[in-house]
């Protein structure tokens, strides 16, 4: 067992404390019935020892020919386990340092007293949907998967533990097939396939040829045009200005609408999921009209310097951080300018640890960025001398004066120097100083906004503790405090009563048009070409031709060929940021033939229809030869698992089945619509045509459910992007 294992070493030293203390091991008692095995043996091993929670056990569950002693998970039943008393003890009749036997072999159920009991085990699977199995009499514990897609359980084999001595000798082997988050990533099913391989070998085409790594040089109209539209097809968050002249000159509008079948204007016009209307958030709407519910309430709040917190939701990539942005650099920009001091914060660098200490360090990366940000653009509230620096801590040093110095003389050198330490200790106290700064800068009559960015990157305790200590903030400085979350982070959290405390105004974020967004970037990209062509002196007939050619792809794109933009659209699934990195894959890509387009426009061809599957080939392939599932942002769901039994079309019967289960509310009408979408694909898939699947993040969160059915390599569920 690793030393550095820590649950698992504190697992086996409590389990090693109670078999030396005999509290609850009792395994040789004639005198113990089957309830007293449950209850002293097998409940304190899973509960004290394996990590699993009460709410994660069921007892007694009704079978058709009696009860199950237990199944285990809450939402998903992982495993059940049959208890027998500790007498008579399983007759197994072979070396203790066996761990792994046949179940057809002579230990198993070639033995009369273990068939019976192993049959009975196996039986109640069927009744539960359990595909594994534990035998146990409270020392010794038989784990085989009891249900086997395309053979027999019988022909498969069990793990076995011989005795509680043999458990703790070899703990770490028992801890990670048991212990309760081992079981949920999925190790029952990788032990047994491990076991148990596939019986017919799988080869694919990719295997037979030379070099299938090879790489497309790129085409050669991209090293024309790439420093103009590389920047603003491949966002670059941590490149201010770059996002600013995205903000001012490519900015699409989110107006709420519904999606309609034929009309491809509105594919992607995303719609309020009904879990945020019924948790009353409204939607933005920042139109060209003038300025939404958002503005209006985060300007009136600011200018009566009312406290609280806003919730802004919505999909990935549907824009939250641009709206933002925008929102402080460009609405709203001399209000900010004159009465705010915005604070942008972004987490996606905290990193992925969810600890104990999760509050200080929270409060710790906070104070950084802020203290950055002060030095960066509000430079003029930061102390210059040492006078500017005792004015910041003028309340510090009040309160020595009533305190240590209490009776000491101003001019005094006792006065100075406990003054100047004091002054030192808070100085190189980050929290305290950049406090400090705040709270001048609140004096100063200036409103400061706290924007908490990125914080759905981790999980609910992460966000929990973001938005406590929003609140916190609020409170501390009586001003505003704004957290974005991904609108299925924001239920999960509502779901469990996060927001129930607190007032705070809840807003929401569809993802933009995507043939706008292209369009508008796309014709920006022909302007900042042609001011780089006149800075390099480009002569005036490559700079038409390529001009040309750019006008001709955004035609392609946007208008001339609807199934592009559905292609995009049905990869994305409302992530903007994704679909513009496929199309820059497309214009970049070795598999473009821009000199068929070059000739073409050249005869006049300004309404040039691309066909469907160059533009697929090359968005799919960007600049690879060959496809490769686990580098294209594009899934091959007809990839079968290394599980045994498993079929090609395994992924696809799940995908149909979800796709056809899955129903939204458009509470703009009050009526189910058919996506034209999704709802094709559950068709094409054998599904019933009988649901509307909203666009943004609709896949995602059908592969977030799948997760649990353990397709193992199977690139369905892998998400793209």
């Amino acid at each position: 067992m690793r030393t550095n294992d820590q649950p698992a070493v504190e697992a086996h030293r409590k389990l090693s404390k109670f078999n030396a203390a005999r509290l609850f091991l009792r395994p040789n008692d004639p005198d113990m019935s089957e309830a007293d095995t449950r209850s002293k043996l097998i409940d304190p091993l899973f509960l004290d020892v394996l990590g699993w929670q009460e709410q994660d056990i069921r007892r007694e569950e009704p079978v058709s020919d009696g009860f199950a002693d237990y199944s285990f998970g809450l939402d998903f039943k992982w495993f059940h386990v049959e208890a027998k008393r500790t007498l008579p003890r399983f007759e197994l009749h072979v070396s203790s340092s066996v761990r792994r036997l046949t179940l057809t072999g002579p230990h198993m159920l070639g033995n009369k007293r273990m068939k019976p009991l192993l049959e009975q085990t196996a039986k109640y699977s069927l009744d539960l949907g359990t595909e594994f199995a534990i035998l146990t009499n409270g020392s010794q514990f038989i784990v085989f998967q009891s249900l086997v897609g395309g053979r027999s359980w019988k022909h498969g084999h069990a793990i076995v533990w011989h005795s509680i001595d043999d458990i703790i000798d070899n703990f770490a082997e028992f801890y990670e097939l048991l212990q309760k988050t081992n079981v949920e990533s999925g190790i029952l099913a990788a032990k047994f396939s491990n076991i148990v391989s596939v019986t017919s070998a799988s080869f694919t085409p990719l295997q037979y040829i030379h070099n299938p790594e090879a790489e497309l040089v790129r085409n050669p109209f991209w090293s024309r045009i790439a420093q103009a539209f590389s920047p603003i097809l491949i966002d670059k968050p941590e490149d201010d200005e770059l996002q600013e002249e995205i903000i001012r000159n490519c900015y699409v509008s989110t107006p709420l609408a519904g999606e309609s079948s034929s009309d491809l204007g509105r594919l992607l016009r995303d719609i309020m999921p009904h879990y945020l209307v019924d948790a009353n958030v409204r939607h933005i709407d920042p139109s060209d009209r003038g300025p939404g519910s958002f503005t209006n309430r985060v300007v009136d709040d600011l200018k009566i310097l009312k406290p609280g917190t806003y919730i802004l939701t919505g999909g990935v990539g549907s824009g939250k951080t641009t709206f933002l942005r925008r929102f402080a650099r460009v609405d709203q920009h001399a209000f900010i300018r004159d009465f705010c001091v915005w604070l942008h914060i972004d987490f996606l660098e905290f990193g992925s640890d969810v600890d104990e200490n999760l509050a200080p360090r929270l409060e710790r990366y906070t104070t950084e960025r802020i203290y950055a940000i002060l030095q960066r653009e509000y430079s003029s509230y930061l102390p210059k001398n040492g006078d500017e620096m005792r004015k910041l801590f003028a309340d510090e040093i009040s309160r020595l004066e009533t305190t240590l110095l209490h009776g000491v003389e101003k001019d005094s050198t006792q006065y100075r120097d406990a003054v100047n330490l004091r002054i030192d200790e808070l100085s190189k106290d980050s929290a305290a100083y950049v406090n400090a700064i705040l709270q001048a800068i609140k004096k100063a009559g200036r409103c400061i906004v706290f924007v908490l960015d990125n914080t759905d990157q981790l999980g609910e305790q992460f966000q929990r503790a973001v938005f406590l200590y929003s609140q916190k903030l609020s409170d501390s400085f009586r001003t505003l405090s704004i957290v974005s979350l991904r609108e299925e982070k924001f239920f999960a959290a509502f779901r469990q009563g996060l927001f129930d405390a607190y007032g705070t105004r809840k807003f929401h974020i569809g993802s933009p048009d995507l043939i706008q967004v292209l369009r508008r970037r796309l014709e920006y990209g022909i302007k900042r070409y042609m001011s780089l062509a006149d800075e390099k002196k480009i002569g005036s007939e490559e700079r038409a031709e390529s001009i040309a050619v750019a006008k001709t792809l955004i035609t392609v794109s946007t208008s001339s060929n609807g199934n592009i933009i559905r292609f995009l659209a049905s990869v994305s699934v409302g992530d903007m940021r994704l679909a513009l990195r496929m199309f820059n894959d497309f214009m970049s890509s070795g598999n473009t033939d821009v000199r068929k387009i070059q000739r073409i426009v050249a005869k006049g061809g300004t309404r040039y229809k691309m066909p469907f599957h160059e533009f697929a080939k090359a968005a799919i392939l960007g600049s690879r030869r060959y496809f490769r599932g686990s580098v294209s942002r594009i899934l091959n769901v007809f990839l079968p698992s290394s599980i045994a039994g498993a079929s090609h079309w395994t992924a696809c019967r799940i995908l149909a089945r979800a796709l056809s289960g899955m129903k939204a509310y458009c509470w703009e009408k009050g009526t189910y619509k058919q996506s034209c979408l999704y709802g094709s694909i559950a068709n094409h898939l054998g599904a019933r045509r009988t649901s509307r699947i909203p666009a943004n993040g609709c896949l995602r969160r059908v592969y977030s459910n799948l997760n649990h059915l353990d397709l193992q390599n199977s690139t369905l569920l892998r998400l793209s992007g």
